[in-house]
């Protein structure tokens, strides 16, 4: 049986991605020593599958069109950014969610309630909407320094309206991760 890597997420429109991107590559060219994903492969995760069996991807999308209907969409502001586990120690550097947070952690519950029911277990850690710009390979003083400053900045990379939510397959090449879309499930519109 044939597996595939796949995660529930939140599309970004290209104008976020840009913004953020430019960020991403201002801490590259000062010499942060971190691996950046490409603009393209920017998203919010609602749940990371793992390696699924690929007869799976129309159940999994069947349990989300169950779980999600009647949730209208919703505007999202990405804005602001921190780092994982902390600041002092910054592995993972993201942009964050101003506006939306509480309708995106209300969709991960829903998220996770369906899969659940197929087998999936729960994510322990509690959700924290973010966009993974960068993950740290070496924390030295210049990494704290410089991603330290980032974070104090606090700025705005734009808003958009979440009106679905999309299931990816997660390709790995040697230059880095490919996301292909497996299916979606759309969000009732705002009257």
């Amino acid at each position: 049986m044939k597996k595939i890597r796949a995660f529930v997420a939140v599309e970004l429109p290209a104008s976020v991605k840009e913004a953020i991107y430019k960020d991403a590559m201002l801490l590259k060219r000062e010499g942060l020593r971190a691996s950046f994903p490409s603009s393209e492969s920017y998203h919010i995760t609602l749940k990371f599958l793992g390696n699924i069996d690929v007869q799976m991807v129309e159940r999994i999308l069947d349990a989300l069109k169950r779980a999600l209907k009647g949730v209208k969409a919703f505007k999202v502001e990405v804005a602001g950014s921190g780092t994982f586990p902390h600041i002092s120690n910054p592995r993972v550097v993201w942009c964050g969610v101003r506006e939306g947070q509480r309708e995106l952690t209300k969709l991960n519950g829903l998220v996770e309630d369906a899969l659940e029911g197929l087998g999936f277990e729960r994510e322990k850690r509690d959700f924290h909407p973010h966009v993974t710009i960068g993950r740290v390979k070496r924390v030295d003083g210049f990494a704290k320094r410089s991603v330290r400053n980032f974070c104090e900045e606090q700025k705005s990379y734009g808003s958009f309206w979440v009106r679905r939510v999309v299931l990816f397959q997660s390709i790995l090449t040697p230059q880095g991760a490919i996301y292909k879309e497996l299916g979606s499930v759309a969000l009732e519109e705002v009257r």
